[in-house]
C-alpha cells in the first residue's frame, strides 16, 4: 500500500517519505514516477534508516580502504506475528496480498546495505523457504561481484546470533545485523579492535537529522 499512499501525497502536492520498502513491483515505481512527473514541485525519499547510522559511515569507510574478499550479511529476527500466523491468523506480514515475507522485511536491509557499500552486483539469485500462505519465511541470496560474492541470510520465524562478516582476506569485519550496527570489530591475525561510535537511542534519529538538521 506504499505506492498508492504515496501517489495520493504527491498528488496533494506533498513532500513524501516513505517506509522501506518504496515499492514491491516495478510498475509501482513506474507510477509514482508518473506522479512526481505532473508535480515536479514534491520530492520522494525512500526510508533505508541504517544508511544514516553512524557506524554505517564507518564500515564504509574501511570498505574504501581495504580491497573486499567477500561478505555474509544476517538479520534473521523471530516475528512478533509468527505466533499469530502459526495459530491459522492471517497478519499482513505474512500475506502474498500485502507483498510480506523475509525478504520484503528484514531482507532490505541485507539488500539495501549491500548495494550502498559494494554497488550493484552482476547477479542476484534467491533461494527461498516458502511457507503455506506463499510468502519466504526465511531465505539465502547471494549477490555475484567480479571479485567476490556477498551471501544475505534473513528470515522472519527464527532467530539468529551469528554476526555479519565483511571479508578482506586475512582479516575480518565483524557487525551485528545491518538493521541494528551496534557492534563493530576489526578482527586481524594478531588483534581485535573496536571500531563503533555512538549512535542514537532511537534509531530514527539521525535519519531524521538528515532531512532536517537540529532534530532531537
Amino acid at each position: 500500500m506504499h505506492a498508492q499512499q504515496a501517489i495520493a501525497a504527491i498528488n496533494a502536492g506533498k513532500h513524501v517519505l516513505v517506509e522501506k520498502p518504496l515499492v514491491t513491483h516495478p510498475s509501482q515505481l513506474a507510477d509514482l514516477q508518473h506522479a512526481l512527473d505532473a508535480h515536479p514541485e514534491v520530492m520522494l525519499f525512500e526510508a533505508m534508516r541504517q544508511l544514516y547510522d553512524p557506524n554505517f559511515a564507518v564500515i564504509k569507510d574501511v570498505i574504501a580502504k581495504h580491497p573486499v574478499s567477500g561478505a555474509t550479511l544476517t538479520y534473521m529476527k523471530y516475528s512478533s506475528r509468527y505466533d499469530a500466523y502459526l495459530a491459522g491468523e492471517n497478519p499482513n506480514i505474512f500475506t502474498t496480498k500485502f507483498a510480506g515475507g523475509a525478504l520484503m522485511d528484514l531482507g532490505v536491509y541485507l539488500v539495501g546495505s549491500a548495494v550502498a557499500w559494494f554497488g550493484k552486483p552482476q547477479s542476484a539469485t534467491y533461494l527461498p523457504h516458502l511457507l503455506a500462505s506463499g510468502v519466504d519465511g526465511d531465505g539465502v541470496a547471494r549477490l555475484a561481484y567480479p571479485d567476490f560474492d556477498v551471501v544475505l541470510r534473513m528470515g522472519k520465524t527464527t532467530n539468529a546470533y551469528t554476526t555479519s562478516e565483511i571479508y578482506f582476506g586475512r582479516d575480518t569485519l565483524s557487525f551485528d545485523s545491518p538493521g541494528e550496527l551496534n557492534d563493530l570489530r576489526w578482527l586481524a591475525t594478531d588483534q581485535t579492535q573496536q571500531l563503533s561510535v555512538p549512535h542514537a537511542d532511537n534509531p530514527m534519529v539521525e535519519e531524521a537529522n538528515f532531512f532536517c538538521p537540529g532534530v532531537k
